[in-house]
């Protein structure tokens, strides 16, 4: 009985010391394993951890990396963000390298944009640029925000279109103390990098009116208790007024005829008008075939070029009537524009230089012609 018990005890010793050695081989192995990762994260393995670094940085921050490029020609990059915050954010301030450009730009929840960052980092066309990439935004709450990117990011070197969308959200905010030359009152094209100038529509304008109690009068300020809201004089303050800069060049030519260039806008206007009235189809004939100086480009101004040679204000011609500076024949009748208008074809715009009327007619009706061209 007792040798039976003993050799029990024996075979039970045995099992478990054969069970504590496969435990201990077990955490040797583990440990082993262990080591081996540590030493291959310093070696061999450090770029793939960078790699995948690089990845977690661009695709699980609260503003996500979506699309990257850099225009080989210009070097400027492409940086398309996705919003993961939650929340609407204004996007104000993007780094890549050390090209920093300033933005004002919302973003919505769960949406994307691309930004474009001026730089002068030229690459060749099928390579790779590695940049350092900071967005700094704004949330809802006002608290501005800083997203740094733990590795740098991978920018194509490939030709991308920037079209107007993508430069819109170039746009400076802050242009008046950054560049005052993006203002849209500075720009007279049409537009400039996606910001829509003035084009050099401007009424002239600068008193407000007021009611007196009994009639309209011009008040002092725009500000008067008196004065309707949201008038034009208070609005277009900021913009550059009609006769400033020497916008309207009067001259003659050799043959007689007299003619006012709009410097703004490259557009050569006929200082003058046709001896009688004619309906709009032969205008616009009469134009086609009218000559100044042996120029032959000559048509009928359009209605928003008609409405650019209004000055409202006609402080600087001394008078009362609308034409800009630099017109002798600003003459009190009706001029044929080259407009039509899409809903009703057999109408078109005129105009009245004296007092800056625009107004339309059934083409059939007689008024005057007057001639421009581009200078180009």
């Amino acid at each position: 009985m007792v040798s039976a018990v003993n050799k029990g005890r024996g075979e039970l010793i045995a099992q478990g010391t054969t069970e504590y050695l496969v435990i201990i081989a077990v955490v040797i192995v583990i440990s082993l394993v262990v080591v081996s990762l540590v030493v291959d994260i310093s070696g061999a393995s450090t770029s793939q951890v960078t790699g995948a670094s690089s990845k977690l940085g661009v695709w699980s921050n609260t503003i996500s990396v979506t699309e990257t490029a850099v225009e080989p020609t210009d070097g400027n990059y492409l940086v398309k963000l996705m919003n993961n915050t939650g929340d609407v954010i204004e996007v104000s301030n993007i780094s890549v390298n050390d090209s920093n450009v300033y933005f004002g730009e919302d973003l919505a929840q769960g949406m994307s944009r691309s930004f474009i960052v001026e730089s002068v980092d030229v690459c060749n066309s099928g390579s790779r640029v590695l940049a350092d990439l900071t967005v700094t935004y704004v949330t809802r709450d006002g608290l501005e925000k800083k997203e740094v990117y733990p590795a740098k990011i991978s920018f194509d070197c490939s030709n991308y279109t920037a079209n107007a969308s993508f430069l819109a959200n170039s746009c400076i905010q802050n242009a008046t103390i950054i560049e005052p030359n993006l203002l849209p009152q500075n720009i007279w094209d049409s537009t400039l990098f996606g910001v829509t100038g003035y084009w050099g529509v401007h009424s002239g304008v600068t008193k407000c009116t007021a009611w007196n109690g009994s009639t309209w009068i011009n008040a002092t300020t725009c500000s008067d208790v008196n004065v309707p809201a949201n008038q034009d004089a208070a609005l277009d303050s900021a913009r550059v007024m009609f006769d400033t800069n020497g916008r309207f060049v009067a001259g003659t030519f050799s043959d007689g005829n007299k003619y006012v260039r709009d410097t703004w806008n490259g557009i050569m206007w006929w200082d003058g008008h046709s001896a009688s009235t004619m309906d709009w189809n032969t205008a616009m004939s009469y134009c086609g075939t009218f000559r100044a100086n042996s120029y032959s480009n000559w048509r009928l101004a359009s209605v928003a070029e008609a409405y650019q040679s209004f000055d409202y204000g006609a402080s600087s011609n001394g008078g009362s009537y609308a034409c800009a500076k630099g017109f002798t024949d600003c003459f009190g009748n009706w001029v044929w524009t080259s407009t039509s208008l899409s809903w009703s074809p057999t109408t078109a715009a005129h105009y009245y230089p004296y007092y800056g009327y625009l107004y339309t007619h059934t083409k059939t009706y007689n008024y005057y012609a007057r001639c421009v061209r581009f200078e180009n």
